[in-house]
């Protein structure tokens, strides 16, 4: 969300003021997304349980449902036993924190893979920053519950970050350290003379019971930037990747951004902004980017992002795939990301608080589907959706799509473009294609020579397919045959899956 400094204190006052007047901006349901709640329920979070039990398929979700005059707060727990296709009616447990009633934003959920403390493999975690609307004399606080019965009971366990002031800390989330220590990830607003918001991380050697003070993660030199809603996911060869915001980035709003850690504690230098996150096309997401890991695509597996805007390419404007569309990544997140549908559509999405804020994402233990959570306007209620959609095991790369990162094409020479391919007959004129697959098939017109990363040049009209490449990037290369026009309407870069 965009953040002024009192964007995420006036959340609850908005919403209940669209409770009781009727005022906000309404849209009529997404389409193919499920209920999940039919009632408001924001910043939904999901789980796989993978530690209790033997059944993979096993999800539980949280919602946020802010306090009212009567009720002081609380985050219904929803269980699902078939991957996220189906979801209990009702609650299978509630976290009611009687500090709620001061304020209750942005949650995290998070099962421990090992034991930790007196806390055994399985058991789940749940914090919550409250106190956002009296923060005087008790500032703000992460608070962290327990369940050690698969979500039906809760207990409090402790703070992982706490103010005596009325700065505040926001946006949890949980990792798990290459050392094992559990790490608590969030926003802090507690250094304003030097930092309007930094991102932070404490640490618990004791299964949450007691935490370290919180360290600097981003802490951006320039004190108007505002880094926040970190999101931590493990790859698959080892490395830690972070993604997050950076609001009041200039020309780019709330802009994307990641960075990686060996062992998950360490992320380099504070004040280094890191890398902004961009398609293959040149768009971005604005606010609120949520990460989440599949298995499959590479070495490191497959990346996959959430965001509330898609921008276009000069960061100003919101583009038509806003609401309904993801990024993916088989790269260990470094190069250009390309879009993919997401799994369902949200509609009339724009810079606030419900609608695809902070969409969380599950993939399937196979690494073939994505469940999506979203919230939406439903009347003057934001309401919690579901879905699920397929990971893809391709992608096409449009002829105009140009330059020189991963998923686009550089032309080198004398082309020429018309509304549906480029084309060639110079001798000196080169095109490459730099992608990360395990096969590409690129659709020429007329004859041309093409090789991969380097190799032999094979003449070729029409389709040209090259398959069984590892899984790391690759360079296609193409020019005209000689005394002969070629034209290229694009190529399909095959992933692994």
């Amino acid at each position: 969300m965009n953040r002024r400094s009192d964007a995420r204190a006036t959340f609850l006052t908005v919403l209940l003021t669209c409770l009781g007047l009727l005022l906000c901006a309404s849209a009529a349901p997404p389409g193919p997304g499920t209920l999940l709640r039919d009632d408001t329920g924001l910043y939904p979070r999901v789980v796989r349980l993978q530690h209790t039990g033997t059944s993979h398929s096993h999800l539980l979700a949280a919602v946020v449902v802010p306090p009212d005059g009567s009720d002081p707060g609380l985050s219904p727990i929803y269980e699902s036993l078939d991957d996220g296709h189906h979801w209990t009616k009702s609650p299978i447990g509630t976290v009611r924190d009687p500090e709620a009633a001061r304020g209750l934003c942005c949650i995290a959920l998070f099962e421990l893979p090992r034991r930790q403390g007196r806390l055994r493999a399985g058991s789940l975690l749940w914090s919550g920053s409250v106190g956002q609307q009296d923060r005087s004399p008790h500032g703000m606080a992460l608070r962290v519950w327990a369940s050690t019965d698969v979500g039906r009971t809760w207990f409090f366990l402790s703070s992982c970050a706490h103010t005596d002031s009325q700065q505040g800390v926001w946006e949890p989330d949980f990792s798990l350290a290459a050392d094992g220590s559990l790490v608590c990830h969030y926003s802090d607003e507690t250094d304003p003379t030097h930092h309007s918001q930094f991102l932070a991380h404490a640490v618990s050697r004791d299964g949450g019971q007691t935490w370290s003070a919180g360290a600097p993660t981003v802490a951006l030199n320039d004190a108007s930037l505002r880094p926040g809603m970190a999101t931590v996911r493990r790859l698959g060869a080892g490395r830690y990747a972070m993604t997050y915001e950076i609001c009041n980035w200039p020309g780019a709003s709330c802009a994307a951004f990641i960075r990686f850690s060996k062992d998950g504690l360490d992320w380099g230098d504070p004040a280094t902004p890191g890398t902004r996150i961009m398609s293959n096309t040149g768009l971005s997401f604005a606010h609120t980017p949520v990460l989440e890991w599949a298995p499959g695509g590479g070495p490191d597996g497959t990346l996959l992002l959430s965001g509330q805007l898609l921008m276009d390419d000069a960061g100003l404007a919101p583009t038509p795939g806003t609401g309904r569309t993801l990024m993916l990544n088989t790269t260990g997140g470094t190069g250009n990301w390309i879009e993919i549908p997401a799994p369902f559509a949200l509609d009339n999405v724009y810079d606030n608080y419900c609608p695809n804020y902070a969409s969380p994402l599950l993939a399937s233990p196979d690494g073939r589907r994505v469940l999506e959570l979203g919230t939406a306007y439903d009347g003057p209620l934001c309401k919690p959706y579901y879905g699920t959609g397929a990971i893809p095991g391709s992608y096409h790369v449009a002829h105009d799509t140009r330059g020189s990162g991963l998923g686009q094409f550089e032309y080198v020479g004398a082309w020429k473009a018309d509304s549906g391919h480029h084309f060639s007959d110079a001798q000196n004129a080169d095109v490459n294609l730099r992608f990360a697959g395990t096969g590409v098939t690129v659709d020429l017109t007329g004859s041309g020579r093409v090789s991969v990363d380097g190799g032999p040049d094979h003449a070729v009209s029409g389709t040209y397919q090259s398959g069984g490449l590892s899984a790391g990037p690759h360079e296609l290369s193409v020019r005209p045959l000689a005394g002969h026009r070629l034209g290229l309407t694009g190529a399909t870069v095959q992933l692994e899956q």
